[in-house]
């Protein structure tokens, strides 16, 4: 399986050098965080021999995208640009959040409406939006049960369905599976959000990765880390804990 990590994983290094270790060190390619300069990151990255899977759009404003207000056009636009960006950089999945923290507004017909144009955008330029599991399901749901089309996909992030939805255990895969074009791996200890290595928290990998070879998940492997949870490492030293622990990964989805 291809094996992929966050570019963005908390180190500050210049691009060309981070990319160039990335490679070395044995991972396939990235995924990307949203930011002004994509064009130039995504030239250095591919300049090192590494592929891109996905932008990872803003989500700030999430919640936003339910509402009628200036935050919630902002939103809308912000996808819009993301999608057209990753067209032109040909990355063909952009990930978005419906959601955002603990009180999001109510489902409406008007972010349906605009998932609706937004998908209709994505078809046009042939990128692929994957929305990704937070808290509560419901909302992806609702736009799955309501939008027919190839264009509109998932990712699944473990470490948010260990400590934000706390269903790992027993996901609702038969919902998601047909739709999953990448994942998300870290690990946490079901309390917060801490994009830790796997094996480093309380999340059952050897579980996890039956289920999704079971439901025939033959995506890259990525994994999702940040240095804030892993002290006393440089980036090397990242880097390698980093692959040896996918390697550990891709050897239980085999087993």
């Amino acid at each position: 399986m291809k094996k992929n990590i966050f570019l963005e994983y908390g180190f500050h290094s210049d691009y060309q050098n981070r990319a160039r270790l990335i490679k070395e060190m044995g991972f396939d390619g990235v995924f990307l965080e949203w930011k002004d300069n994509l064009e130039e990151i995504a030239h250095i990255v591919r300049s090192e021999g590494l592929t891109i899977e996905t932008i990872h759009l803003p989500f700030a404003l999430a919640n936003s995208l339910w509402e009628d207000t200036d935050d919630g056009n902002t939103y809308y636009e912000q996808i819009k640009m993301g999608i057209m960006t990753a067209s032109q950089l040909q990355i063909k999945t952009v990930i978005v959040h419906t959601i955002r923290g603990l009180t999001p507004p109510p489902i409406s017909s008007l972010g349906l409406k605009r998932m609706q144009e937004l998908i209709e955008l994505a078809r046009r330029k042939k990128v692929y939006i994957a929305l990704e599991n937070i808290r509560m399901h419901q909302y992806i749901d609702y736009f799955y049960q309501n939008i027919d089309s190839p264009w509109l996909k998932f990712c699944f992030d473990a470490g948010h369905a260990n400590c934000f939805s706390r269903d790992i255990e027993h996901f609702a895969w038969h919902k998601y599976a047909d739709k999953l074009v990448c994942v998300h791996l870290h690990d946490n200890e079901g309390l917060k959000d801490q994009h830790r290595f796997p094996f480093s928290g309380n999340i059952n990998w050897e579980k996890l990765m039956h289920e999704l070879k079971i439901n025939h998940y033959q995506g890259p492997l990525t994994l999702e880390v940040v240095l804030k949870t892993t002290e006393g490492l440089d980036e090397r030293e990242f880097l390698a804990t980093a692959k040896q622990t996918i390697d550990q990964l891709e050897q239980l989805y085999d087993k």
